[in-house]
């Protein structure tokens, strides 16, 4: 609604102090002395637009000659062929005031509306902050794992392909990880499903106490994790990997424990002379992490 004028009768020429001609098309604001405008725009057209309807506002005319006229006005809102439209019925206030007893009487009705618009303005300020907040927390979840509260595929997805795109610009290196949690079917087929998730999310712990906060780590599903390592070199794929397996060594000396973490990686590099796209770096760390995986498994059977 943009508060335009589109039709006066003849009662309204008269209180208002114009032509039909002169008011068509204006504003309604453009009628109203300057502390009616503020007070319509900011309280009483807010309460309309929720309640559809507002009686008793009490508003300032000003009329072509300067002279101001206060108004007892009441309005309803409805649609009229995709548009909004408001219908006003205006009456000059020492006729209300005269049917009704005293100013004071007035003055208190005015009182009463005024503060029913400021709690109406409350209650909406509050129901927003409600929306936000729901909102905010359902973006959220649309990114997190929400056993691990890691980031998931999406939330991976989105948080690489920015740093991709500040990486391309400032020629930082980074490392793209694929691991997964070796012999998690023998803990879920021993323990059960309840300690599979626990060995999830201990391995989620590890992963974010073993690398920086700069560093991204999600879960992809079932026992797969990615990360991608911000400004590390090629040259380091041997220092992070060892840095992993020391911290799963320190988790599994802890005492008390049923079960032990392990993990094959797979690193892939990205780097200003060797540019890939994410897609690529993500299948080159996870067919180097499936090469580790057989080779361990291979071992494990030769001994």
């Amino acid at each position: 609604m943009d508060g335009v004028i589109v039709r006066v009768n003849a009662a309204a020429e008269r209180l208002l102090g114009r032509a039909s001609g002169a008011l068509v098309g204006q504003s309604f604001g453009a009628c109203l002395t300057r502390d009616s405008v503020l007070l319509w725009e900011s309280q009483f057209l807010p309460l309309l637009m929720v309640r559809g309807a507002l009686d008793g506002v009490f508003l300032g005319a000003s009329l072509p000659s300067g002279k101001e006229v206060p108004m007892l006005v009441a309005a309803s809102r409805r649609m009229d062929g995709g548009h909004v439209c408001v219908e006003f019925a205006m009456l000059v206030a020492r006729q209300r005031v005269a049917y009704e007893g005293t100013p004071e009487a007035a003055g208190d009705a005015a009182e009463a509306a005024r503060l029913e618009v400021v709690a109406t303005q409350g209650a909406l300020q509050h129901s927003q902050a409600a929306l936000q907040w729901a909102h905010d927390r359902l973006k959220a979840q649309a990114v997190r794992d929400q056993l691990t509260g890691l980031l998931n595929r999406r939330g991976f997805t989105d948080a690489a392909r920015q740093h991709q795109a500040v990486a391309e610009r400032t020629g930082a290196p980074f490392l793209v990880a694929a691991l997964d949690l070796d012999g998690f079917k023998r803990i879920n087929d021993t323990f059960g499903h309840d300690v599979g998730d626990e060995a999830l999310t201990e391995m989620a712990v590890v992963l974010t106490e073993t690398f920086r906060d700069s560093d991204i780590v999600a879960r992809f599903g079932g026992d797969e994790f990615v990360l991608l390592l911000t400004n590390t070199a090629a040259t380091e794929v041997d220092a992070v990997r060892d840095r992993l397996l020391t911290a799963l060594a320190a988790h599994n000396a802890e005492p008390g424990r049923d079960f032990a973490l392990a993990t094959s990686v797979g690193l892939a590099a990205w780097s200003p002379e060797t540019p890939q796209s994410l897609p690529v770096l993500l299948k080159a760390a996870d067919d180097t992490m499936y090469v580790e995986k057989r080779a361990r498994m291979s071992a494990g059977a030769a001994a």
